[in-house]
């Protein structure tokens, strides 16, 4: 990734989170943390990887959500970004703080046994 996607990654996702946080009142829309975000080479698509603490089918209700709200979204951060092309944003769930959580849980199984 080059400087230029990894500030303009960063900016989207700080203003996705201030737009988050303050703007968007879909009811689907639990707590959610944006873990990450990967933007194409050439600045049109974004993809956002949150995570959340919530069963399955309300984490499917929050991308659900977030797909529904994501023109809003993109209008609001468009302010901000300062591109000519405004990218696409992709919703995307992180699993990778669970997965993480079940392998350090594992490895403390495995010390108390051993």
């Amino acid at each position: 990734m080059s400087r230029r996607t990894e500030r303009v990654a960063a900016v989207i996702k700080e203003e996705v989170s201030r737009v988050l946080e303050e703007k968007v009142v879909d009811s689907r829309i639990g707590f959610v943390t944006i873990t990450a975000v990967e933007v194409s080479s050439d600045l049109r698509c974004a993809t956002i990887f949150v995570s959340t603490y919530l069963e399955e089918k309300v984490k499917d209700e929050t991308i659900y959500g977030l797909r529904d709200g994501s023109n809003y979204i993109r209008r609001k951060i468009g302010k901000k970004l300062h591109l000519r092309y405004l990218p696409k944003l992709t919703f995307k769930i992180d699993n990778s703080i669970e997965k993480g959580t079940r392998v350090e849980d594992a490895l403390k199984q495995i010390n108390k046994q051993g």
